[in-house]
């Protein structure tokens, strides 16, 4: 047996990045840069425009790309912030799960848009969704096979949807 290696995933496996958010002098059309993700292996989404997010959605889907949609949604209670933070994972064959579960509409105004100590519900966020990445690729063991995971801030519960009624945990 091999050991351990944090880069099993294949040798050809290519990480590339791009800072998709646009400044007062830059922005990217998305009818004329959708194109640029259509030849990646997988694709995080990280937008709150919902016109982008369906013309990106609709590539990623037409391409067969996998890729996973996170987002976070805070409010105030008196003085704390509550909220859950979601990632979405759309693969060929889950397709229906994740349609259910992105949101297309604009994004609102929220505690997240006005509150600069946040850092860790982004983390989070990003956590969840490289782990979800990991798990497509057979690094961690995935028995639920869940494609859209919700936590909730004020109840520290995780709520995982594999479009199954019931998950199967039989580890035999």
């Amino acid at each position: 047996m091999e050991p351990y290696s944090p880069y099993a995933c294949s040798p050809d496996v290519t990480i590339r990045c791009r800072d998709a958010r646009p400044t007062a002098s830059t922005s990217w059309p998305i009818e004329t840069n959708v194109d640029e993700l259509t030849d990646m292996d997988f694709v995080f989404l990280t937008l709150t425009d919902g016109t982008a997010k369906k013309a990106i959605v609709a590539a990623l889907e037409a391409t067969e790309i996998p890729f996973t949609d996170c987002g976070v949604g805070l409010y105030r209670v008196d003085d704390a912030l509550a909220g859950q933070v979601r990632t979405t994972t759309s693969s060929p064959d889950h397709r229906d799960i994740a349609r259910q579960n992105i949101p297309f509409s604009d994004g609102e105004l929220d505690e997240y848009d006005q509150n600069v100590q946040i850092a860790e519900v982004n983390c989070l966020n990003a956590v969840m969704a490289v782990l979800k990445w990991k798990k497509l690729n057979g690094i961690y063991l995935d028995l639920d096979r869940e494609f859209n995971s919700v936590y909730v801030l004020d109840g520290n519960t995780m709520i995982n949807d594999t479009g199954k009624a019931d998950a199967d945990h039989d580890h035999t």
